[in-house]
């Protein structure tokens, strides 16, 4: 038995030692086309990444427009209003759109950046769209601002907000928000929170909610309504989530099989076994409806990120949590809800180097929300999803922190002389 042990030993000293000359001669006689593989990979890596960068420089939108939309005493707003605003920007989809929601000043503004090209067609949509509204070209407000922050007077705190459950999933849309009558019209004013929250803040204290979006394409909004098709099926029970064997699965087998074959029988991948679905219940068949009900509107890829400048000196990273109050208005039981990324806000986790990361972290952040990238994670919403999150104040609804103009410019009648 020894014998047999210390044969098989020598056997398999030799056999790698074998193998480990072989591998040497290989490295001596052919080292040259090991280098030639591994400067051809990063020749074609690097490649690819000028050809992707110089694409999407080619599609980048150079020019832009931002309009500060105000409101008057007659402006009919609402979400629904904003909603079919939404639905005419259906057919643009190059470049993107950026709706800001801005606390300064203990005053509440609102902001649309559209690109330029699209300024003849953004302007009659908007006079169409809202009745006695006014809106102006100005210029861009972190122009106002520190072009790097955080800096020896000021600091920030910001985040990116996401869905909690897979896109399909609606949030609270306004239709099934507690509403009132005013002046014999129904008035749902999601706005009224964030409004409050301004209303508490130092003068020198700057909040923003940025909503970046651009409507889907036909391969996308395709693609969307099969995932949401397919989580239907989920819900009702008709389909469970599968999981399909693949190669990795079978080698993994392979091996185990391999090494414990001696002590048990091999045991190989196998298709789950299909069972009838129960009949889903009154829950089941609402949330299947609801989800049906979202893909049905038009949507648009969206990211939304928030942020919080004021002096250090009054500082205070309480006054953050108003923007988890504003979205937790948006919660929809047993479908979605919006939370927090936590990979994409500002503060860092880790000990070592605590300040110098958190630092750089605000520095890269303040940079994407100047320049309106989308952030790092998008998710789908329809339009009434949309227009619940943003939208335009009636001029009869009384909020605080939101001023009204008592006129809207118009043009002079065509009867007046010229000369």
């Amino acid at each position: 038995m020894n014998f047999q042990k210390n044969y098989f030993l020598n056997f398999s000293f030799l056999f790698l030692k074998d193998i480990f000359r072989y591998f040497i001669w290989l490295i001596r006689n052919f080292y040259w086309l090991i280098i030639f593989f591994i400067l051809a990979k990063l020749y074609f890596n690097y490649r690819i990444s000028y050809l992707k960068k110089k694409e999407k420089e080619e599609k980048e939108i150079k020019d832009w427009t931002i309009f500060e939309i105000k409101i008057t005493k007659d402006t009919e707003g609402g979400p629904q209003t904003m909603e079919n605003f939404f639905n005419s920007l259906k057919s643009l989809t190059k470049g993107y759109f950026s709706l800001e929601l801005i606390g300064m000043k203990r005053n509440v503004r609102f902001y649309l950046r559209f690109p330029t090209q699209y300024r003849k067609l953004i302007e009659p949509l908007i006079y169409s769209s809202f009745s006695k509204i006014v809106f102006e070209e100005v210029e861009d407000y972190f122009s106002y601002l520190p072009a790097f922050l955080p800096n020896k007077e000021y600091d920030l705190w910001g985040t990116e907000f996401v869905l909690e459950k897979a896109d399909p999933y609606p949030i609270k849309t306004y239709p099934l928000f507690p509403n009132e009558k005013l002046n014999g019209k129904t008035k749902i004013e999601t706005i009224g929170s964030f409004s409050e929250m301004v209303n508490k803040l130092n003068e020198k204290e700057f909040y923003l909610i940025q909503i970046v979006f651009r409507p889907l394409n036909r391969d996308e909004e395709e693609a969307f309504i099969e995932k949401a098709k397919q989580e239907e099926d989920i819900v009702l029970g008709k389909k469970a989530p599968e999981k399909k064997i693949t190669s990795k699965d079978w080698a993994i087998a392979f091996i185990i099989n391999l090494l414990t074959g001696v002590f048990r029988q091999p045991v190989w991948p196998q298709e789950p076994e299909k069972k009838e679905p129960p009949p889903p219940s009154f829950s089941q068949q609402e949330i299947a409806n609801l989800i049906e009900r979202k893909i049905k509107k038009n949507c648009f890829e969206t990211g939304i990120r928030v942020l919080y400048v004021a002096p250090k000196n009054i500082f205070d990273e309480i006054n953050t949590l108003g923007f988890l109050a504003y979205f937790n208005q948006f919660d929809f039981k047993n479908l979605n809800s919006f939370k927090i990324n936590d990979n994409a806000t500002t503060e860092v986790a880790e000990r070592f180097f605590l300040e110098r990361k958190t630092l750089l972290k605000k520095i890269a952040f303040y940079k994407k929300v100047i320049k309106r990238d989308f952030p790092e994670i998008k998710f789908i919403l329809n339009s009434e999803e949309l227009a619940t999150i943003y939208h335009f104040p009636s001029g009869e609804t009384k909020i605080p922190s939101i001023s009204q103009i008592l006129f809207r410019k118009g043009e002079p009648p065509s009867f007046l002389p010229t000369d």
